[in-house]
């Protein structure tokens, strides 16, 4: 098999099987388990994640760390914004500004250690979380212990999401050698 041709299988290969498990993914979530909270733009976000972090079991840890970590930051946001007494004449777009630039300050000062030293991967565990809780802040949502929290959902969806593109590398990975040999015997 020439190079130009076992690259394009390995594109197909791939292509097949992310397909596959971002269909069944978006199925599990919209559907049979579409009360668990999971959300699809959040389980990609997560499959994201673990791609930019590198893929594999290290990709998958750290996507793991750095969505758990943006999503306590948006959520420390959040409960600040929400706690400010709106008698000092301030609004709520005012005390949310704050959180935000303070906790976003935080995320990215923490870059400087190096289980989190990923400011894309924790912004987008921290967008996640503001984008889920979109346009209700009520606390008692946004602390809810139940599958209802949305913060709970986005958190689910950005790791299972992880684990989704984990299986799909590890399957791929699986069946290239086993496909390659089918093909240069045909």
């Amino acid at each position: 098999m020439s190079t130009a041709n076992f690259a394009i299988y390995n594109d197909a290969l791939r292509a097949a099987v992310v397909g596959i498990a971002a269909g069944a993914l978006a199925f599990l979530a919209l559907g049979p388990t579409s009360t668990l909270g999971l959300q699809v733009w959040a389980l990609l976000i997560g499959w994201a994640s673990f791609l930019f972090l590198g893929g594999g079991l290290n990709g998958l840890r750290r996507s793991a760390i750095h969505s758990i970590f943006g999503a306590c930051l948006a959520l420390g946001a959040l409960i600040f914004a929400t706690h400010q007494p709106e008698a000092l004449g301030v609004d709520f777009a005012v005390w949310a500004a704050l959180g935000v630039a303070l906790t976003v300050a935080v995320l990215t000062l923490a870059a400087r250690f190096p289980m989190l030293d990923s400011i894309p991967a924790s912004l987008l565990g921290y967008v996640s979380v503001l984008v889920a809780t979109l346009p209700d802040f009520r606390v008692e949502r946004i602390l809810s212990p139940s599958v209802g929290n949305p913060v709970l959902g986005a958190v689910a969806s950005l790791i299972v999401g992880a684990l989704f593109a984990y299986a799909a590398e590890a399957i791929t990975q699986r069946l290239r050698p086993r496909v390659g040999e089918s093909i240069a015997k045909a």
